[in-house]
């Protein structure tokens, strides 16, 4: 395994531990507070956050239209998530987002005419089909919510190539934070508005630190695509199951469904073949 995609691996890493770190607070924050103004605070701490900033780095962009495109899509992917995230388990909801790799691995073709390996084909495959025996497409076990998690997998897949593509096109790195997280605030600001509930002091800590993790999720996956191809680090994202599992139990007390563990059994082997094809 070379320097760059060792490099890359461990901001990627990062991204995805603040990640389920994120989703854990949204959880929790979403049972009293509309999903609305869940995503409107978030956006707006993660904007508050970068303006002491703004005098030492530069916000200049000359890729406007896709920067307001990203924060449509941000805007889209987040607001569905958190509400889709209420109905199910969190570790459900991890492997929904499993879905990810494969929409990716197609959209870097098509869009950024990367050049995909057979055997990342192969391991994303696989773990679609592990994805769907965890999520129990069946009359009995099929939970609406998913559907939700579904549009915000996709919505998330077509951000994460454009991002690369904004990389490639050298747009800098803290534009792209502060471009989205402007633009996902003004959006989500009169729906919030409309629903909005007295908080406490420690609400708006916990809001704090879930703004500050929506711009640590974006600086950490940036810094990975600016190191090797968006269609390599796609099948990755299949570490987080394993933090997902755990979070849930540990804060939410949700126990995987015996169709989950034999989702992730599907799906772990997956992620040891591909560990092993790439180095």
């Amino acid at each position: 395994m070379n320097n760059n995609l060792r490099l890359a691996l461990t901001w990627f890493l990062l991204h995805s531990v603040v990640s389920n770190f994120n989703d854990i607070l949204m959880k929790f924050l979403g049972k009293n507070i509309s999903f609305w103004q869940v995503s409107f605070l978030r956006f707006s701490f993660a904007f508050i956050i970068l303006i002491p900033f703004v005098f030492r780095a530069s916000i200049k962009t000359t890729k406007l239209m896709p920067q307001l495109l990203r924060s449509l899509l941000l805007f889209i992917g987040i607001v569905s998530w958190c509400y889709g995230l209420q109905g199910v388990a969190l570790s459900v909801a991890t492997l929904i987002t499993f879905m990810l790799p494969g929409i990716v691995l197609i959209l870097a073709r098509v869009m950024l005419k990367e050049k995909v390996p057979l055997s990342r084909y192969i391991v994303t495959l696989v773990g679609l089909l592990g994805i769907a025996i965890s999520i129990g497409p069946t009359k009995n076990t099929f939970n609406p919510h998913s559907l939700i998690l579904l549009l915000s997998t996709f919505t998330f897949a077509f951000l994460d190539v454009l991002n690369k593509k904004l990389i490639i096109e050298h747009e800098t790195l803290f534009s792209m934070v502060f471009y989205s997280s402007l633009g996902t605030m003004i959006l989500s600001s009169y729906p919030a508005l409309s629903v909005w509930v007295p908080l406490t002091l420690k609400d708006y800590g916990l809001f704090f630190l879930l703004g500050l993790g929506a711009n640590l999720i974006l600086y950490f996956s940036l810094k990975a695509y600016e190191l090797v191809d968006v269609s390599r680090l796609a099948p990755f994202r299949y570490l987080e199951l394993v933090v997902s599992l755990l979070m849930g139990y540990l804060v939410f007390g949700e126990v995987p469904l015996s169709h989950e563990w034999c989702g992730a059994l599907v799906v772990v082997p997956s992620m040891i073949y591909l560990s092993y094809s790439e180095s």
